[in-house]
């Protein structure tokens, strides 16, 4: 948690930035994938029956859970396709896990070996998810946010710009979003922890930090939310 100064020079500051693996952000480059066992055990267990995120109770108190892959990936963050986890590479988990200790870890098995690999599976409590698109219109396209009928998961449409309300991220300085598959963190994390020089594959992407959305919709942590999203998904 931040100190009172620190939370009054976090306040100042205009952007945030997401996190993302120059390697898992390429789609040429080898990835991990999960086995077919795996998925059908994910898909019966965890699975949420109408998008491919966790299930309730899973979702707002999730478990550990290992996946079993094939494959070989070296980046830092890679998604697990139609799962609902992402992978961290473990050495980045040590770097800054202290940052988000309400994050549950799993861990990442070799199918072939039957042994850890260095990547560990990534959940957060729903109610820790800060949604990363709540800017305006892009030209010509209504900003929409759908809700999952089944996990209730809010997803984003590509009408919709990147933009992070302050109070969303209240005292945080690294945090999680359930649907982006992202980490975000203020930029003075990325310095005072040398990520940039520690991690080659690290890359930043900008994102605005605004008082109030400005897409006229209500989500979590919004005045007047009340469990479902307005207005309705058209």
């Amino acid at each position: 948690m931040a100190s009172k100064a620190g939370s009054e020079s976090l306040h100042n500051l205009k952007y945030a930035y997401q996190l993302y693996s120059r390697e898992g952000a390429s789609w040429t480059a080898s990835k991990f994938e999960p086995t077919d066992p795996w998925r059908a055990h994910h898909d019966d267990t965890l699975r949420c029956s109408h998008c491919g995120y966790l299930r309730e109770p899973f979702k707002s108190n999730p478990n550990p859970v290992d996946c079993e892959v094939t494959g070989e990936f070296e980046g830092l963050f890679q998604g697990l396709f139609l799962c609902g986890m992402n992978l961290v590479r473990n050495d980045f988990r040590d770097a800054v896990g202290d940052l988000i200790p309400y994050a549950v870890w799993g861990r990442c098995i070799d199918a072939r070996t039957g042994r850890a690999l260095g990547y560990s599976t990534l959940q957060i409590p729903a109610g820790m998810c800060v949604y990363p698109h709540r800017g305006g219109n892009r030209a010509k396209q209504s900003v929409q946010h759908k809700q999952c009928p089944g996990c209730g998961n809010i997803f984003s449409s590509g009408g919709t710009k990147e933009a992070i309300v302050r109070r969303a991220i209240g005292g945080k300085t690294l945090w999680a979003s359930t649907t982006s598959g992202s980490l975000f963190a203020y930029g003075n994390v990325v310095e005072e922890r040398d990520l940039l020089k520690r991690f080659s594959d690290l890359r930043l992407f900008r994102i605005p930090i605004i008082e109030d959305s400005k897409d006229g919709w209500t989500l979590p942590g919004d005045p007047g939310w009340d469990g479902m999203t307005h207005p309705t998904f058209r």
